[in-house]
């Protein structure tokens, strides 16, 4: 899911230069526009009055989901047929998560209605005979009402160009609002059928394959159905006078995967370029990721009203068709409806990785791109409060809360790939996704920190506590000073300062450092992992820059400062000792400026003849190396003197024959 916050708020390595290099050539150096933009569904969603809990002691295994659709009366009437089995020995008590709002007609067993209980939005009930363990039974729940709307809209009556609409988005609690389920996301039905009973003039989309359509007088009645698992908040409905435009993704010679595009038709025929992007990026997640999951189905896209755009399983909701929100609801097919994170703590698995995946399409597009991309997203991310970890599930606004959730955990997946590079980075994410109990089923961070310390040979439960149970992001003070030495070269002593990083911790990063110069650059790359550390760099001439991770791989902030020696900041200027001393060939002669100054630069004998004058001038702030070649000189001491403000600075110089 693609939202706003706040208040607007094999070796991969190989196959990503093939990919780059099939890739279109575009002589633009800026992203698209819209790269940046934050897709919103709505500013303020309204939380639930509590968490919903899921029973404990029931596995649900298959959903069959009829409604019929009163769009003028904005009602539903539905029923759900719930397969599930015990989790526990002698089970008869049971509930279904329902919301209040939804009148509850009955509860029908082995075709036996049994009582029930209807309050604090669950349906109660007690089974004549116990179950045992896995033991597997059915159960239909029947309701109706005017659906209650949580979250992000959990369930609307609305338009779009002013055709009558219906559409549905759960995420996270609001799947009981319109459905009876057991409302619980680590429980994935193995598979659903959901009937979709409407108005003819309608056309209605769901999960998975179109079974069926068939006509009854003024009604229409759809039936789709999934048999891949499914958690319950991505099972949806997308209703309206929809126009459909049909690609397909062809995966071999022989198969294809519909790409279907539900939309206005007011719309539909304008979007098809952008629409046919799709079939690209499914070419190049399945490169990078593995083969979409729900092969078997479809994949595509149901106009809805909100904004930005929803992953539901098979068929993402859309509002707008730009590049970034088609590359990150189709991402999540992977990474949320395939793998789907086992609490709404670790949300940030389904976000970042949807989020970076944006990033990859326009990497895929100009390889100088993901770089800008993220320096983008690096503001809202440096905003986030807290940890990723999200504390407060109750609170939707705080799942969903893009600083934290979307900028910052892509951020956290892009800096995986700096550390782990790129061959063991598309290594931990393809198995992530595919390894046995996590496929097709739930996973927590933990999960991902375990395949990623594997297949790097090195724990990361560093880099996974500092970055999603920590807050924050490094900000390095960094001083440093430059000397010369008296066996030629520079000596740029550095010290990298963490102590000012909310609330005092210390991220652990591999840093580069380069110093740029006449000669060229030079980097170090420090393990950084205290508080305060030093380095020292060894360059031939002197440094005119410092930079600290200067490709941009950290999240963080910098402030540099250069420490200038006593003599420098008292008087503004500095002669440096020349090198090599004593010469008998070429010599370097160089002094610093820290403001503009008129100086003279002179070589004088002990006896006070000049030899040579090498500068009179006034010149700006900066280093100067200024050559005397010796080989004009005879063999004795010498005086190097500096001038400016009336003041002279002295150093000497042997020559040697």
């Amino acid at each position: 899911m693609n939202i706003w916050m706040k208040l607007f708020s094999g070796i991969y390595s190989a196959g990503l230069i093939l990919l780059l290099l099939l890739s279109p050539s575009l002589s633009a150096q800026s992203l698209p526009e819209g790269a940046g933009d934050i897709h919103c569904f709505k500013l303020h969603p309204s939380p639930p009055a509590s968490v919903p809990q899921g029973d404990p002691n029931i596995d649900a295994v298959y959903y069959a989901i009829t409604m019929d659709i009163d769009y003028p009366a904005r009602r539903i009437t539905g029923l759900t047929s719930i397969g599930f089995k015990a989790l526990v020995p002698d089970l008869r008590q049971i509930y279904i998560n329902l919301a209040n709002t939804l009148a509850c007609d009955s509860v029908v067993w082995q075709n036996t209605s049994l009582p029930f209980t209807h309050g604090s939005d669950k349906v109660s009930f007690t089974l004549p005979s116990p179950l045992s363990l896995n033991e597997r039974t059915d159960v239909t729940i029947y309701y109706d009402g005017v659906p209650s709307s949580t979250g992000f809209g959990s369930f609307t009556f609305g338009s779009m160009y002013n055709h009558p609409s219906v559409w549905s988005l759960s995420e996270p609690y609001g799947s009981s609002d319109w459905w009876a389920n057991k409302n619980s996301v680590d429980d994935k039905a193995d598979s659903a059928d959901i009937i979709i009973i409407c108005d003819t003039s309608f056309t209605a989309v769901s999960n998975g394959l179109l079974v069926s359509k068939t006509i009854t007088g003024s009604k229409a009645r759809w039936h789709w159905s999934t048999r891949y698992p499914i958690a319950n908040y991505l099972i949806s409905v997308a209703i309206s006078n929809y126009s459909l435009y049909q690609n397909w993704y062809r995966y071999t010679a022989a198969d294809s995967l519909p790409i279907v595009h539900y939309l206005v038709p007011e719309i539909i025929n304008d979007l098809i370029p952008q629409l046919d992007k799709t079939v690209e990026m499914m070419k190049l997640f399945t490169g990078l990721f593995g083969e979409y999951p729900f092969i078997r189905e479809k994949y595509g896209h149901a106009q809805f009203g909100r904004g930005g755009g929803m992953e539901h399983q098979t068929i993402s909701s859309m509002a707008r068709f730009d590049d970034g929100i088609i590359a990150h609801e189709l991402a999540h097919q992977w990474y949320g409806d395939k793998v789907t994170n086992r609490t709404w703590q670790d949300i940030w698995l389904h976000e970042g990785f949807a989020t970076y995946s944006e990033g990859l399409w326009y990497e895929y597009l100009n390889k100088e791109w993901l770089k800008e991309y993220m320096s983008l997203r690096g503001v809202p991310a440096r905003a986030a409060e807290g940890t990723i970890l999200v504390q407060d599930v109750q609170n939707v606004f705080s799942i969903f809360d893009f600083n934290r959730t979307y900028a910052k955990a892509s951020w956290v997946v892009h800096m995986l790939r700096t550390i782990t590079g790129d061959s063991a980075f598309f290594q931990i994410i393809r198995e992530f996704h595919n390894a046995p109990g996590l496929a097709y089923g739930n996973a927590s961070t933990s999960d991902l920190e375990q395949i990623a310390s594997r297949i790097y040979g090195s724990s990361l439960a560093y880099f996974f506590d500092q970055w999603i149970t920590k807050p924050g992001y490094p900000k390095y003070l960094v001083t440093y000073n430059t000397s010369r030495l008296m066996t030629g070269g520079y000596k740029t002593s550095i010290t990298i300062d963490q102590t000012a990083n909310t609330a005092g911790v210390v991220f652990r990063m591999p840093l580069d450092i380069t110093l740029s110069t006449a000669s060229g650059d030079t980097t170090l790359t420090i393990d950084n992992n205290t508080a305060i550390q030093s380095a020292d760099i060894i360059t031939t001439a002197e440094p005119f820059l410092v930079q600290i991770d200067p490709e941009e791989k950290i999240l963080k902030e910098v402030n540099i400062t250069r420490r200038y020696p006593d003599e420098l900041l008292r008087d503004g200027i500095q002669l440096y000792k020349p090198w090599p001393n004593p010469a008998s060939d070429n010599i370097s002669i160089g002094f610093e400026l820290i403001q503009t100054k008129k100086i003279t630069a002179r070589i004088y004998s002990l006896t006070g003849e000049l030899i040579a004058e090498l500068a009179n001038e006034e010149l700006p702030a900066g280093v100067y190396t200024y050559p005397l070649t010796a080989r004009t000189i005879s063999s004795g001491i010498y005086i190097i003197q500096l001038s400016a403000d009336d003041k002279q600075y002295r150093q000497k110089i042997a020559i040697i024959r």
